[in-house]
């Protein structure tokens, strides 16, 4: 084949496509396909990389045919390509619009005129939107009309040459962008790419970018169809940046995602939108995915609710380790909705979370478990063998306490906190036959002695009380005994100074109706206290307050004692004798003023020493 006369020098990083237009030019030809077809080439099979094709164009321009093929556009498998050793498929390869970057075109037009102009290899990706030189939006030419072919690059610039200057002059560049452009000339013009992102092939890096990136800077219910070019091309600098950042910015960038997501049903697929549903149409055996797959179904794994075997993505998981309140419910056996109420009391959610709670297996597996093993008051109480109200002045008393008492919820009580109370008790209790008399129930002996049912069970757990016993090996709280005297002897105090109505009525020498109409007339007065045994009720009568109504007044019982006569006659002397008693009730006895006549005839005596104990 005779070689070209006017040829050119394929320019770095350009395509083939390009060198071959710019051929075609040089040599005076308005259509590329013209052009080859007078050479004896086929336009169509050197569009799409076939070798030999390039081989006779690179033979025809004295090119090297190695150089050519690598920037050729070659199909391998529907619907992949291969360009220069990297991996494009049909969404990822521009073949149908040509994109430029005005301000590259125009350099080269000042740098060599029309003839320099060419394309270059990152252009043919669709995810380059943004010139990485210049940062300025790429811009898509017109489509080709015909007889133009719309590979013929260097004839459809000219064509569209002013709309090219033009837009030179009124692009903006952009801020922020321009590192995913970056790595992908660098990679599809063999410099190598970003050390983080080399796990995955150059198409995938440009999709998952892109469906990562929208679903981070846009959210889960997010298009991509409904995006323009330059939130597309934001969303995809965000998601490189994620996957260019390392293990870690991914795992952080997926940790986004799921705090952001509002979706109102919660789950992987809901949160990660667009980027799971088009992962759930790839083949998931593939070797290409599986770096990423790996990494995205570990984080979904270990961040949302999925139960040992349960698939994603083709991956199965090995446990359990995060917990939805249905899973939790399930797992522990606990109604849904308490559920709820348990997670929210314990910390694991918050109300305005509802039903998108959702919590560690390993840091509350064991709490959750523990809750579900405890009982409510009743059960508890029934455990113990004693009223309910009995449980809660244990609890007053400090001797046993709810392992959970969560806002909303009863306090529940853990049968080994049960337990501990009641084995001490059983241990020191002496096992019987039969019970002597004198005895009673630990439940039941307080309302004997006087005294509260936490009183007794403090005393039995100090071991105080060393006539508890039982009958059987195992008995509950009711099936523990004390003896009466025992307890009283536990809770006898001194005996506090005063004098009681019986003691009154024998030194007054008057009936007991007397002594408690004084007490209650005010002319005794009595202090209610506890008995020091046997804890009832008592009143107390002080020995001043005796002398003080003695001062005034003198009972007719004192003076027939002191006069070692009956009554009736002293009652019929002092009659006589004009002196007369207090009109009371005829059923009390007869009281007198003390007056100087009155002790002239009968002394009323005066209250007996108490005797020293």
């Amino acid at each position: 084949m005779p070689r070209l006369k006017l040829t050119v020098s394929p320019r770095e990083g350009e395509t083939t496509l390009s060198v071959v237009s710019r051929l075609a030019l040089r040599n005076g030809a308005s259509f590329v396909q013209d052009f080859c077809a007078d050479m004896g080439v086929s336009w169509r099979d050197a569009a799409n990389g076939e070798a030999g094709e390039i081989h006779r164009l690179a033979d025809l321009a004295g090119l090297d045919v190695d150089g050519l093929a690598a920037h050729s556009v070659v199909r391998v498998a529907h619907p992949g390509y291969r360009v220069n050793k990297q991996y494009l498929t049909s969404k990822t390869l521009v073949r149908r619009e040509l994109r430029v970057c005005p301000r590259c075109l125009c350099e080269d037009d000042r740098q060599g005129g029309a003839l320099a102009r060419h394309g270059r290899l990152e252009w043919l990706v669709a995810t380059y939107r943004t010139c990485h030189i210049h940062q300025v939006p790429m811009l898509t030419l017109p489509d080709a009309d015909y007889p133009r072919c719309r590979h013929d690059f260097s004839q459809r610039v000219r064509d569209h040459w002013r709309c090219i200057s033009r837009a030179e002059r009124e692009l903006v560049p952009s801020s922020g962008l321009g590192d995913l452009e970056t790595d992908i000339a660098s990679r599809i013009r063999g410099l190598g790419g970003h050390d983080h992102a080399r796990f995955l092939d150059l198409d995938l890096m440009c999709r998952l970018s892109e469906d990562l990136g929208v679903v981070l800077r846009f959210g889960a219910s997010t298009y991509p169809s409904k995006l323009n070019r330059t939130e597309l091309a934001r969303a995809a600098e965000a998601g490189f940046q994620a996957i260019a950042g390392g293990p870690d910015a991914l795992t952080v960038a997926f940790g986004e995602i799921k705090v952001a997501s509002s979706s109102p049903t919660p789950g992987f697929q809901a949160d990660f939108g667009v980027l799971a549903r088009r992962i759930e149409r790839v083949d998931h055996g593939s070797p290409r995915y599986a770096h990423f797959l790996g990494r995205l179904t570990e984080f979904a794994f270990n961040n949302y609710p999925y139960g040992k075997g349960d698939v994603l993505f083709g991956r199965t998981c090995p446990e359990r380790r995060v917990h939805n309140l249905a899973s939790a419910a399930s797992a522990h056996g606990l109604n849904y909705s308490r559920m709820y109420r348990i997670a929210v009391g314990m910390g694991l959610g918050t109300t305005e979370q509802a039903e998108r709670i959702e919590f560690s297996t390993a840091d509350h597996d064991d709490q959750l478990a523990d809750y579900a093993a405890c009982l409510s008051p009743k059960k508890s109480a029934d455990h113990l063998g004693i009223r309910g109200e009995m449980l809660n002045r244990l609890v007053s008393a400090g001797l046993i306490a709810p392992r959970f008492d969560l806002p909303g919820l009863n306090p529940i009580y853990h049968p080994e906190d049960l337990r501990l109370l009641i084995e001490p008790l059983v241990g020191q209790a002496a096992l019987m036959d039969r019970l002597p008399s004198g005895y009673a129930s630990l439940v039941s002996i307080g309302g004997h002695a006087k005294c509260r049912f936490e009183t007794v069970m403090l005393l039995a757990c100090d071991g105080k009380l060393t006539s508890l016993s039982r009958l059987n090996a195992s008995p509950k709280l009711d099936g523990l005994f004390v003896n009466l005297d025992d307890l009283r002897d536990q809770l006898e105090e001194p005996a506090p100074s005063g004098i009681t109505r019986n003691e009154a009525k024998r030194l007054l020498r008057i009936n007991s109706s007397t002594v408690a109409w004084l007490i209650r007339q005010g002319w005794l007065p009595a202090t209610t206290v506890k008995h020091h045994r046997h804890r009832r009720p008592v009143a107390l009568i002080s020995r001043e307050a005796l002398e003080v109504f003695l001062a005034d007044y003198a009972t007719l019982g004192m003076m027939a004692a002191t006069a070692h006569t009956q009554a009736i006659h002293v009652a019929r002397r002092l009659e006589d004798a004009r002196i007369f008693p207090l009109d009371l009730d005829c059923r009390l006895s007869k009281l007198y003023p003390r007056t100087s006549r009155l002790e002239e005839l009968f002394d009323p005596g005066r209250i007996p020493e108490p005797t020293p104990s």
